[in-house]
């Protein structure tokens, strides 16, 4: 369960970057 969790974290913490890009990319699309 434990290196479960470090998985997840590690997980979260690569995609995070990309999440805030693809939100990004949305709210302008939006706006343009």
């Amino acid at each position: 369960m434990e290196g479960f969790q470090q998985l997840l974290i590690a997980y979260l913490e690569a995609a995070k970057p990309s999440a805030i890009g693809f939100a990004a990319g949305l709210v302008a699309g939006w706006l343009l």
